[in-house]
């Protein structure tokens, strides 16, 4: 491991913070929400929060750790899942307590799968984007490439983890509803939180002092998955 990472002042709380995001949305991978007639899942308020997240980490210490902190959060998202529904399984004081925590927590080991499964393809084809465009680009318009690569990742990020978290308890019909809102709020969240996103980018490249390219070669999410970089 590159002894540079030791460092680094804000890595650890990025990587801390894109975990925090990742737990949180899924517990509310089935919470549903309905505005009049839009329909979506509460999970989808705030996981694209980790998306400008990856995008910062990927501009700013390049592929290779935002490669290992998706990595560590689909980890953390298994061992947490794991955790609380075997807790979840232990005697209650009252039925109604019992009930309460099993509802919540029993589902999240088919989210944890639907989920698992959007990460893996749209989490990286949003980093594989972000580095390949960057490179491209010649690090210029952050804020076009955060964008585009949102587009692509969270399309397949989305449509994967909905259908197989919900296939089968929604109607086919309701669960095209919820993948169309949720797909249109978290584009219009990408145009709105990039620019601060590149400006966050920028601040950091500064303070840390490194700008990481990252090319073809690198851009593989099984390649060195301990190494940092």
């Amino acid at each position: 491991m590159n002894k540079k990472i030791k460092n680094f002042q804000f890595l650890m709380p990025l990587v801390m913070l894109y975990i925090t995001v990742d737990l949180a949305s899924l517990v509310y991978s089935y919470k549903e929400i309905s505005l009049s007639f839009i329909i979506m899942m509460a999970s989808s308020i705030i996981f694209p929060l980790t998306f400008i997240i990856s995008d910062i980490v990927t501009e700013v210490y390049g592929y290779k750790i935002a490669k290992n902190m998706i990595w560590c959060g689909i980890l953390c998202d298994f061992v947490f899942t794991i955790l609380t529904y075997l807790v979840s399984l232990t005697p209650s004081p009252t039925a109604n307590q019992y009930n309460a925590y099993y509802v919540v927590l029993n589902p999240l080991l088919r989210a944890i799968t639907a989920q698992t499964l959007g990460i893996f393809i749209g989490a990286f084809t949003n980093i594989y984007c972000m580095s390949k465009w960057k490179v491209i680009l010649k690090g210029k318009h952050f804020w076009l490439r955060s964008i585009a690569s949102s587009i692509i990742g969270e399309g397949f990020a989305l449509i994967i983890s909905v259908l197989i978290a919900l296939g089968g308890i929604l109607s086919i019909k309701t669960i095209m509803y919820v993948i169309l809102y949720a797909y249109i709020y978290k584009m219009v969240f990408a145009v709105f939180v990039s620019p601060i996103g590149q400006m966050i980018a920028q601040l950091l490249k500064e303070k840390e002092g490194i700008d990481v390219y990252s090319y073809d070669k690198e851009l593989n999410p099984f390649k060195d998955l301990i190494r940092a970089n």
